[in-house]
């Protein structure tokens, strides 16, 4: 039988977790900055293991945020898939390595590595590496990365139809980060991400 672990949390320091052999996990994380932070997150997949991650990286002031998410899929017939996504502000930067690692074990793996950082002032600065490691055969293994600013004509498309500027902003940046945020199993969590936002978007109207 599968069982199925829901995790989720505000990471406060370096994280191993191992996914054990035909179990799936579901494992949703924040970080929040305003000052340097470096975290590593490792998991380690065993036969049959599947891991669903999912990341929100809210960054201002001077935060300057280093971030490792580390798949490793120790078992053969393991799928794992990362999405993290970040916003910045002020003279926040962030640099975020995803490593998907196959070990000559890990055949028949399946992994996708997603990183997206939307950018909301003009002195934030994001770097996303996604890196793979690939030592088995008959995987599939890759990844999609992305650092982007408001979209000049979004925001028209949305003021032409008698939207505000400042909402125009906030309608963006939370589309832009929904998909992420509404799938964390913590209604208080959700709301503390919104509310930050709301912050961002307010503080660079």
């Amino acid at each position: 039988m599968q069982t199925v672990e829901l995790l989720h949390e505000i990471v406060e320091k370096d994280r191993t977790i191992v996914v054990k052999a035909h179990e799936t996990l579901d494992y949703f994380f924040v970080l929040f900055a305003d000052a340097p932070m470096e975290r590593r997150i490792c998991f380690e997949l065993a036969d049959g293991a599947r891991a669903n991650v999912k990341g929100v990286i809210l960054g201002n002031g001077a935060a300057d945020i280093t971030l490792e998410t580390d798949m490793v899929h120790c078992g053969k017939n393991t799928e794992g898939f990362t999405t993290v996504k970040g916003i910045l502000t002020d003279r926040a930067k962030a640099t975020v390595t995803g490593w998907i690692r196959i070990p000559e074990t890990g055949n028949n793996t399946n992994a996708f590595l997603e990183q997206r950082f939307l950018l909301l002032s003009k002195t934030a600065r994001a770097k996303a590496e996604p890196m793979l490691e690939i030592l088995a055969n008959d995987v599939k293994a890759s990844h999609a990365a992305s650092i982007s600013r408001l979209n000049d004509e979004q925001l028209f498309y949305c003021e032409a139809r008698g939207v505000a500027p400042r909402e125009s902003r906030q309608l963006l940046t939370e589309a832009f980060m929904n998909a992420v945020i509404q799938k964390i199993p913590d209604e208080a969590v959700i709301e503390i991400c919104q509310n930050q936002l709301s912050k961002f978007i307010i503080h660079n109207s």
